[in-house]
C-alpha cells in the first residue's frame, strides 16, 4: 500500500524498478490510472498570485471524464482563468475525492470535508477561495439498506456540516463559494426521500445567503424536459456524473468577478 494515492488519476502514471530518474526512457516501466505519492506541487510565483481551492466529492475529482483530457471543472475553469487578459495568475488546485463526504470518513474515500479541511485548503499556500460541491454522498449513502442509523444524514446535518466550514473558511479570511447539487433523478438508486432531501439542501444553499457566491450547478445541468434528470448530453451512462461537456458547463458558469480580489 503506498504511503499516498489518488485512485481518479485520470492521467497515466509510470511505475519503473530502481533509480530511472536520470534516464531518457523508463525501462521495464507499468502504467497506472492513479497518482501514487505525489501530494502536491509548489511553484514561485508573483504576489497578485492566488489560489482556488475546489473541495468535494467525484463531482470535482472528475470520475468518468476522459482520462488524459483534463476535463474535470477545476481544469476547466483554470483555463478560463488563465485566459483573462486582465486577471491576476489564479491558480486551482483540484482537491476532490471520489466518494468523499461532508461530515464522515468514507472507507477508502477519504478523510471527511470537515477533518480535511485544514489540511486540503487552509495549508494550501496563496489560498483565498474555497469552492465547495459536496454533500450528495453523505445524503445517498444514509440511504443504502444496511446502513447505521448514525451514518445516516438529513439535509439539516448537511447543512450544518456547510456552516462548519463556512465559519472555518471565513474565520481565515477566505470567501466559500456553494455549488447546488445536480439533479439525482438517473441514480442507480433514487428513493422519493433523497429527492426531497436534495431539494432541501439546494434550497438552502440558494437562499440562506450564506455562502459567499452561489454557482447553481444544479440549473445548469439539467434537462428542461425533466428538470430532475441532467440532460443527456451532459451526463455520463452512469446517469449519475457529468460528461467532458457536463463539467465544461459548470465551469462557464462560473462569474470570472468572484475572482479579482
Amino acid at each position: 500500500m503506498p504511503t499516498t494515492a489518488h485512485q481518479t488519476g485520470l492521467r497515466t502514471a509510470w511505475l519503473a524498478p530502481g533509480d530511472q530518474a536520470a534516464e531518457p526512457t523508463l525501462t521495464d516501466a507499468t502504467a497506472s490510472s492513479s497518482y501514487l505519492w505525489l501530494t502536491g506541487v509548489d511553484v514561485l510565483a508573483p504576489d497578485t498570485a492566488a489560489v482556488i481551492v475546489a473541495l468535494g466529492d467525484s463531482l470535482v475529482d472528475g470520475m468518468e471524464t476522459t482520462p488524459g483530457a483534463d476535463a474535470p471543472w477545476p481544469s476547466a475553469l483554470a483555463r478560463r482563468l488563465a485566459a483573462d487578459p486582465v486577471l491576476a495568475p489564479r491558480a486551482v488546485v483540484n482537491m476532490g475525492i471520489a466518494g468523499n463526504r461532508v461530515l464522515r470518513e468514507s472507507h477508502g474515500m477519504g478523510a471527511s470535508a470537515l477533518a480535511r479541511f485544514d489540511r486540503d485548503v487552509l495549508a494550501r499556500p496563496g489560498v483565498r477561495w474555497v469552492v465547495l460541491l459536496a454533500g450528495i454522498n453523505d445524503l445517498f449513502f444514509g440511504l443504502l439498506p444496511g446502513t447505521p442509523e448514525h451514518e445516516r444524514a438529513g439535509a439539516d446535518d448537511v447543512v450544518t456540516g456547510y456552516r462548519m466550514l463556512l465559519t472555518r473558511a471565513h474565520v481565515h479570511d477566505l470567501r466559500i463559494v456553494g455549488c447546488t447539487l445536480p439533479p439525482i433523478a438517473g441514480a442507480p438508486i433514487c428513493t422519493p426521500e433523497l429527492v426531497e432531501l436534495h431539494r432541501q439542501v439546494n434550497e438552502w444553499i440558494r437562499g440562506s445567503g450564506e455562502f459567499d457566491a452561489v454557482v447553481d450547478v444544479e440549473t445548469v445541468l439539467h434537462d428542461p424536459a425533466d428538470p430532475g434528470r441532467m440532460r443527456a448530453d451532459l451526463v455520463t451512462a452512469d446517469g449519475v456524473h457529468p460528461s467532458d461537456a457536463g463539467h465544461a458547463a459548470i465551469a462557464d458558469a462560473f462569474d470570472l468577478n468572484l475572482f479579482r480580489r
